[in-house]
């Protein structure tokens, strides 16, 4: 895990909130949560965390001005694997669901949104990396639609005692450009492409109960069997008995292997270099329609 990462800052001294501060479970945020969000109170692997979305500007108070703002909104921040098996599910039919599978010709699809999400340009979505700086170890994602507003005047000090992370001043405006809608691109630092490509695929590959299989590689061994090729006509045990039927390894992935294990006497104490190799392999689409798999 990273040390620092560039989403955050040291929290300020004398301590106050501001957008995007990032708020753990106390126990006097529970206390809150029971009376006036009961659902979120009674799951808290849904909401573990939460984001502030009011303005910074509205929640300052001091000896010559009021507070403006009337409620503190917070968002939901939850695991990324909820944002990655929600993301799944829309591009999975019912049978492919019922057996736990995806197609590849969907990865890229879904790999191109992870990447808008890792840079905080997937609307209503807004990405927060882990480091040493944060309680969580797992990425999360707020929800800038699922909302829990709570009253300034009576809920400050709760909150307050509950910040845990504070976002540098350019990913405040970032997340408060996300929040209203406003037209324009806020700048940021941002991962490099290439690692914000291997984030990306890491978070894919690592979705838990899920296998990715190539559409064609169905089809063709339904053919042989004797089924329709559109595999959206086959039933969840068709397809479950041609996975059975099906080499676990695609011709593709086993080069991919090989180039990969001899790659190792070039780059030997390079791993990262070694896995961004062979995960692009994997991921080139002339390479692997060449050998049909």
């Amino acid at each position: 895990m990273e040390s620092h990462h560039f989403q955050y800052e040291p929290k300020n001294d004398p301590p106050q909130l501001y957008q995007g501060d990032i708020l753990e479970r106390t126990g006097e945020l529970e206390k809150l949560l029971k009376d006036l969000y009961p659902y979120a109170h009674q799951n808290p692997e849904k909401y573990p965390y939460f984001v502030i979305l009011t303005q910074s500007c509205d929640l300052v108070a001091d000896e010559a001005r009021h507070r403006k703002a009337e409620h503190i909104t917070l968002a939901a921040a939850r695991p990324i694997r909820i944002f990655l098996k929600h993301e799944v599910s829309k591009i999975q039919t019912p049978v492919l669901k019922e057996i736990g599978i995806c197609l590849t010709k969907d990865k890229r699809q879904l790999l191109e949104k992870v990447e808008r999400l890792l840079s905080n340009e997937e609307y209503p979505f807004f990405y927060l990396h882990p480091s040493e700086q944060t309680p969580f170890t797992e990425a999360l994602v707020a929800y800038l639609r699922v909302t829990f507003p709570l009253r300034s005047d009576m809920h400050y000090a709760a909150c307050l005692d509950a910040k845990r992370v504070q976002l540098k001043p350019e990913f405040r405006a970032k997340l408060g450009w996300l929040t209203t809608l406003v037209f324009g691109r806020v700048a940021t630092i941002d991962f490099e492409p290439a690692k914000r490509h291997e984030y990306a695929t890491d978070y894919i590959e690592g979705i838990d109960g899920i296998e990715w299989r190539r559409a064609k590689a169905l089809a063709n061994m339904a053919r042989q069997r004797g089924l329709p090729e559109n595999i959206a006509k086959l039933s969840a045990k068709q397809l479950g008995d041609l996975l059975a039927c099906v080499d676990e390894k695609s011709h593709t992935q086993v080069i991919a292997e090989l180039i990969a294990k001899h790659a190792d006497e070039v780059w030997p104490e390079d791993r990262e270099r070694l896995k961004r190799f062979r995960s692009r392999l994997l991921e080139d689409r002339d390479l692997m329609e060449s050998f049909g798999d």
